[in-house]
């Protein structure tokens, strides 16, 4: 059992000082509520893309029917 926990040894690497450090704490902070914002946007672009389609199509159905 020794063996398999000095293998578990944590791998981060150490705390540098100087503006790279702070580069990286900046998107270690920040990456996951840019990307979730993101994401959410283009789901929500998708959604409102459809429904318009939708309407469209539903209304070029109509204005066919009606000639």
């Amino acid at each position: 059992m020794g063996q398999i926990a000095s293998y578990w040894i944590d791998f981060r690497p150490s705390v540098v000082a100087g503006p790279l450090a702070a580069e990286g704490a900046f998107y270690k902070t920040f990456t996951r509520p840019v990307a979730k914002c993101a994401l959410l946007a283009v789901f929500v672009y998708q959604l409102v893309y459809f429904g318009w389609t939708k309407l469209e199509t539903d209304e070029i159905r109509r204005e066919r029917q009606g000639e």
